[in-house]
């Protein structure tokens, strides 16, 4: 049997081989398997009814418009998840419509037509940025507003990094 390995180790230990050794093993542990755990058989003319999961859908007027959580939660549960599954952590919060409300800390004019603002969330021990940009001619007395203001926005999480997260789909609420 080592001469045999000896001999056929080139092939063996290519591509082919470890595609033959994988296939042998697995209709071994199959075969083992089978024996082990016998299908059981049932009576002649009786049937097997199979119940899948099914997402349950909620009447449109019970669905949600916003969601409950809170900034720092949701910087928390990315910041607490292992490095390499933090990305897929944060993919989960993209597209969630929230409203919240924060202080002014900063704003800067783009454009006629676009202010970028970032509000301050803090309701723990982590500190939450919101970032977004609206049309400032949609809110008269915006140009007023002073660091500190509080604002409430409505909007759609874009993204979420480290301890900032981006909206898109703005409204402001209160100001």
């Amino acid at each position: 049997m080592f001469n045999w390995l000896l001999n056929n180790k080139e092939w063996m230990f290519s591509g082919i081989g470890v595609a033959s050794i994988t296939a042998l093993v697995w209709i071994a542990r199959a075969l083992w398997n089978r024996k082990r755990h016998p299908v059981p058989s049932l009576p002649p003319g009786a049937t097997i009814q199979t119940v899948m999961d099914s997402p349950v859908v909620m009447p449109r007027a019970e669905l949600p418009d916003k969601a409950t959580l809170v900034p720092e939660e949701i910087i928390k549960a990315i910041d607490d998840a292992p490095l390499l599954q933090q990305p897929d952590v944060e993919k989960h919060y993209r597209g969630l419509r929230i409203e919240w409300t924060g202080k002014l800390v900063s704003a800067e004019k783009f454009s006629e037509n676009e202010v970028g603002l970032l509000l301050s969330s803090k309701k723990g021990h982590h500190d939450a940025y919101i970032v977004f940009e609206i049309n400032p001619g949609n809110y008269p007395g915006l140009g007023l507003l002073r660091s500190g203001a509080s604002l409430q926005v409505v909007g759609t999480i874009r993204g979420v990094v480290t301890d900032v997260i981006y909206l898109k789909d703005v409204h402001l609420v209160h100001y």
